[in-house]
Parts: structure tokens; C-alpha cells; sequence
């Protein structure tokens, strides 16, 4: 880990973090039959107020990385076997989304302020998880998801990839609580 990086997972945000209350699920349609007689299922749609919300950036956290990384990618995560453990990780700046594209996961969310939710992923539901929010699945069944994120990920430059561990996590965690006993 950089200095700089080191620097910036110690930093607490200027503004308060996400709680897990602030977890959104999301709901799939469908499927219908359409005029051509396949399947169409709506994997996901939400209104002005949830995008506005999902492409809301923390000014002071963007300032702190050499380059703006804000945009739009999607990537799928496929046969992920029944029992295997993902994610362990927390990001400063990015929200993302999760689908379901086959099977169900297990996802554990947790918050700065020791807040724990649980929720199910599947084919019928997803979740919007904003910044700072510590999260790990398990996959009950063998099973597929669909990521949408609202910054973009140059392989090569791992300033910018604004993916930290549980452990930082941790840490970042502790000082939430001696900013409460003061």
C-alpha cells in the first residue's frame, strides 16, 4: 500500500457515513412474453430520485485521488460456488449495485457505526450499498451477480481502485468510536 494510500484509508470523511439503514433493496419484473415470443424480465429500473442518489459523489473523497474517477461500468461475477465468500471490502467513493443474475447470496452489510444488516440477493432483488459500507456475501447456491458502479476501474492504477479491506475497515471503525467517547 502507498503512502498516499495509506494516508487516505486512515482519513475519516469529512461528511457522515453511510449507515446500513441506507441499504436500498431493489425489486426485478418479469419475465413477460414479448411480440417476438421471448422471455423479457426488467433486471432493474429505479426512479430520478435513486439515480441522482447513486451518482452522488463525496466532493472531499474525490479530492483526495490524483484522478476523478467517477462514471459507469458493470461486470458480472459468474459460478460462484455454493459456500464461497466475496467482497470483505468497503469503498470510499463508489455505490454500487447488486443482481442476481442466478442462485442466492448471503450479503453482510456492516456500517462505521457498528450497524449489521443482512439481506438475500437472488434473481428477484438487488441492493444499492452506498459508500462505506463494509460488505460480504456467501453464496448459498451456486450463483451469478451483476455489478453495476458508479466509478470506473483502471486495472493498472490501484490509487484509484477505492477498494479497501475489512481490516481498514476496522480501524477506520475505531476512530468512529473514540470520536464518540469524546
Amino acid at each position: 500500500m502507498t503512502t498516499q494510500t495509506q494516508s487516505l484509508v486512515a482519513d475519516l470523511p469529512m461528511l457522515p457515513s453511510g449507515s446500513v439503514d441506507e441499504v436500498i433493496t431493489l425489486s426485478t419484473n418479469g419475465p413477460w412474453k414479448t411480440k417476438s415470443g421471448g422471455d423479457l424480465s426488467v433486471l432493474f429500473s429505479f426512479d430520478s430520485y435513486l439515480f441522482s442518489n447513486f451518482f452522488d459523489y463525496s466532493r472531499n473523497e474525490l479530492e483526495k485521488l490524483p484522478e476523478d474517477i467517477r462514471g459507469l461500468r458493470s461486470y458480472r461475477v459468474s459460478n460462484i460456488e455454493k459456500g464461497k465468500v466475496g467482497g470483505l471490502e468497503f469503498h470510499r467513493v463508489r455505490s454500487e449495485i447488486l443482481y442476481g443474475l442466478e442462485g442466492q447470496v448471503r450479503l453482510n452489510c456492516e456500517d462505521v457505526y457498528g450497524g449489521r444488516r443482512t439481506l438475500q440477493i437472488n434473481e428477484k432483488n438487488g441492493v444499492l450499498l452506498p459508500p462505506f459500507i463494509l460488505h460480504t456475501y456467501t453464496a448459498e447456491q451456486k450463483s451469478d451477480l451483476l455489478v453495476f458502479c458508479n466509478t470506473i476501474f483502471p486495472p493498472e492504477k490501484e490509487q484509484l481502485h477505492d477498494t479497501y479491506s475489512k481490516d481498514v475497515f476496522q480501524e477506520l471503525q475505531k476512530k468512529y468510536r473514540l470520536l464518540d467517547l469524546v
